[in-house]
């Protein structure tokens, strides 16, 4: 009995150790000399994210890598648009080599030449999708209802961004309607460099209140692409639009415009908070008084995993609004949010 429990033992031992997987280590080779090992995350912005046990994740710079080998499977994606996948071998001094089982051997190919480089378990699309909410009931001697909603979906691929997104503001006090206005707009990026894009944006806006029963911009631009991190992002445009303001009681109008927006968002405190800003901007061609100016600032505060809860300061600004209307409207909002990211 006692021979029978040693040899299941051992069989089991044996089988366990037969299906043990390697680590997986790749390496990067400075043109210093230095060698750094570890797992290579992705490249994005001309540097290459290594994650090492010592010391973290480290950035390396596109420009002081000699070469490179990795146990892992990579998808590089070259500037001519042909995508490789295997694993990546030492060939020369600036060059690199793929190898994959059951395919035909791939020449070897200049590091200058590749545009990005992803895992197998990186997405090809990646999906950013946020919604937020906030309600407000009151009832006893006040009597108010407020409805508060804006959500988001973006998808970027190496040479896209696909952009929508809009919200929805809806108020009454004892009774009587005191808001309602709601937001809309679709943009589109194509990326000249890893920086350098080009964009058409559209966006249409209502608000009872401020006598603007449609405004409708369409628009093409360009901007840049500063920083694109999951920890920090940054970009700014400038562009040409063609406005259509539909009002109730005034004459509408229709010009042409110049736009400048910024949008950046950043996680702060060891990543427990997000503070984020976007403003965009519109100045007539025609009149030069004729300007509006739409800002959005806050901080995001986690909850749960994809759960969030966001205090926002809203400020819009019109600088010739229909008679007996203010140039401003501000508010500031406490929303629940739900985020999701691939």
């Amino acid at each position: 009995m006692k021979s029978l429990f040693v040899f299941v033992f051992f069989t089991l031992l044996t089988i366990s150790l037969l299906h043990v997987s390697p680590l997986i280590a790749d390496e990067i080779h400075i043109k210093n000399g230095d060698r750094i090992s570890g797992n290579i995350i992705s490249m994005s912005n001309s540097q290459v994210i290594i994650k090492t046990s010592y010391a973290g994740e480290i950035t390396v710079k596109w420009s002081e890598i000699g070469s490179f080998t990795t146990d892992q499977k990579l998808a590089v994606m070259m500037k001519n648009g042909i995508e490789y996948t295997g694993n990546l071998q030492e060939a020369g001094e600036g060059r690199i080599k793929l190898s994959s089982e059951g395919r035909r051997e791939i020449p070897s190919l200049s590091i200058e030449d590749i545009k990005a480089i992803r895992t197998s378990v990186e997405p090809k699309i990646k999906i950013k999708a946020r919604a937020n909410a906030g309600f407000t009931y009151i009832r006893g001697n006040t009597n108010k209802d407020q409805r508060y909603f804006d959500g988001e979906l973006s998808a970027r691929t190496i040479d896209h961004r696909y952009t929508a997104g809009g919200k929805l503001n809806r108020t009454k006090d004892s009774g009587t309607r005191t808001e309602n206005n709601a937001l809309g707009y679709i943009k589109y990026d194509y990326f000249l460099s890893e920086r350098l894009f080009v964009y058409a944006n559209g966006q249409f806006e209502k608000d009872r209140f401020r006598d603007l029963n449609l405004r409708s911009v369409y628009g093409l631009g360009s901007g840049y692409q500063f920083l694109e991190t999951p920890q920090e992002n940054l970009y700014i445009e400038a562009g040409i639009n063609y406005v259509t303001e539909d009002y109730m009681s005034v004459p509408d109008e229709d010009y042409t415009s110049g736009r400048w927006a910024l949008n950046y968002d950043r996680f702060i405190i060891n990543k427990t908070l997000q503070f984020f800003h976007f403003h965009e901007g519109f100045g007539s061609f025609e009149r030069a008084d004729d300007m509006f100016i739409k800002s959005r600032t806050g901080i995001r505060i986690p909850i749960l995993k994809n759960l969030k809860a966001s205090l926002q300061y809203n400020f819009d600004w019109d600088n010739t609004p229909s008679p007996g209307r203010k140039k401003s409207d501000r508010a500031l909002m406490f929303t629940l949010g739900y985020f999701f990211a691939n």
